[in-house]
C-alpha cells in the first residue's frame, strides 16, 4: 500500500475528508491535499508531500494551515523507518491542533 493510501486512510479513520488533491507545480512538491474535518465545515488543513531533490522520491509529509511561505507547520515527518508510528504521531498532532482550533468553527 502506498504512502498516501495509508496516510489518508488514517486521517479518515480520525473524520478527516480530503476535499481538493492540487500541486503548486513547484519542483520541491509533489502534490498537497486540503483536507476537512467531517464535523466542521470551517476547519481546514493543507497536508503537503515534499521531494527529495537528489531522489525525486517524496521524502516528508507536512500539514499546514495554508499554502503561503513561512506558514507554521502543525506537524510534519519524515518518510522512512518507523512509518507507521511516524504517521500516528502526525495524525495525533493533527488532532491536538483540530482540538484547539475547532472552538472557532463552532
Amino acid at each position: 500500500m502506498s504512502i498516501k493510501v495509508q496516510i489518508k486512510n488514517e486521517l479518515h479513520k480520525n473524520s478527516w475528508d480530503i476535499i481538493l488533491k492540487d500541486s503548486l507545480n513547484e519542483w520541491w512538491e509533489d502534490e498537497h491535499w486540503l483536507i476537512q474535518w467531517k464535523h466542521s465545515q470551517g476547519l481546514k488543513i493543507y497536508i503537503q508531500f515534499l521531494i527529495d531533490s537528489q531522489t525525486n522520491d517524496v521524502w516528508l509529509v507536512k500539514a499546514v494551515n495554508g499554502l503561503e511561505a513561512n506558514v507554521p507547520e502543525i506537524a510534519s515527518f519524515s518518510i522512512g523507518r518507523k512509518f507507521q508510528t511516524k504517521l500516528k504521531e502526525f495524525v495525533i498532532e493533527i488532532e491536538k491542533y483540530r482540538k484547539v482550533s475547532n472552538k472557532q468553527f463552532r
